[in-house]
């Protein structure tokens, strides 16, 4: 499956009778924590904090970056450059990078710094990687949730919250430097029967038509990248008395998938795949048992 579950659940004892000893399930909550695999050939890698919160207009957030590094390579090196890039809208907005020391242990936490701006809304895709000495691009990604912001800044309000008829109420208007501004007046009950027609944030950024990037998939044409490095020979391995045969973990994640899934595309000689298994006739068939979901549906390909 390509990833590892961590079950937990209590159990205790009770003494019903000074004689015996009964196991009792205590029906505790549970609890399930689901380890994701992910392939580096030099066992060096990099993890970004997810950050669940949603990033405001003008706010700062620090982002975590977990990493551990193979230090074979390295020699007399005190320092890691690694670099960060920003995608927002489906193209790139801000980049730079960070060197960390590894005078002492070869792994540690370093912080990237954003601020919430439009340049960011609505979603924010944030990539870490650095070039291991020994060949291999190391990487990570993960997303923030941005408010929506815009870059000229406008606040419109009466003098009163209520009037009566034919009372003189006077409307106050700032806006940033080389704003151009607008207003419009309607009775409420038009956006009442309309509410497609009230102009918001909401409104504006709905006219937006790319949010993001997933994948090699574009104009509904496949740009998927072919494997360029060769498969491996599929041979058993005998070890301590026993034959194993080596099989492909479909499910396991490498560095490529970090870059397909933010629609990046890399030119490098790295290594960014995990190895691949020639085609072999002892492979397992796909499982065609048909499984069964809720109502009793089978879930084909069409429903997966």
């Amino acid at each position: 499956m390509g990833s590892l579950g961590l079950h937990r659940q209590l159990a205790t004892y009770a003494i019903d009778d000074c004689r015996d000893l009964v196991w009792v399930n205590t029906y505790e909550p549970e609890t399930t924590y689901y380890v994701q695999r992910f392939y580096s050939r030099t066992n060096s890698f990099v993890k970004l904090k997810q950050v669940l919160e949603m990033l405001s207009c003008g706010q700062q957030r620090r982002i975590m970056v977990h990493y551990i590094l193979n230090k074979e390579g390295y020699k007399n090196a005190t320092s890691v450059n690694f670099y960060y890039v920003v995608m927002a809208k489906g193209k790139i907005v801000l980049n730079g990078q960070q060197q960390v020391s590894i005078t002492g242990a070869p792994y540690g936490t370093f912080f990237i710094s954003l601020t919430g701006s439009e340049k960011l809304a609505l979603t924010a895709q944030i990539l870490v990687y650095t070039v291991h000495p020994g060949g291999e691009l190391v990487a990570d990604s993960t997303r923030l949730q941005i408010e929506k912001c815009f870059k000229n800044k406008v606040q419109l309000q009466f003098s009163k919250n209520q009037g009566l008829p034919a009372s003189n109420i006077s409307l106050h208007l700032e806006a940033a430097a080389n704003s151009y501004c607008a207003l419009r007046a309607v009775d409420q009950s038009v956006l009442l029967l309309r509410p497609e027609q009230e102009l918001s944030a909401d409104t504006v950024y709905n006219q937006l038509r790319v949010h993001g990037h997933y994948g090699y998939y574009y104009d509904g044409l496949d740009l998927e990248d072919d494997d360029k490095e060769p498969c491996i020979p599929v041979t058993d391995t005998f070890f301590n008395g026993l034959y194993y045969v080596p099989v492909n973990v479909t499910h396991d994640g490498d560095v490529y998938d970090v870059f397909r899934n933010m629609g990046l595309k890399v030119f490098t000689n790295s290594t960014i795949r995990k190895p691949v298994l020639c085609p072999s006739d002892n492979a397992c068939p796909k499982d065609s048992t048909p499984h069964y979901g809720f109502g009793g549906e089978s879930a084909g390909k069409d429903n997966v």
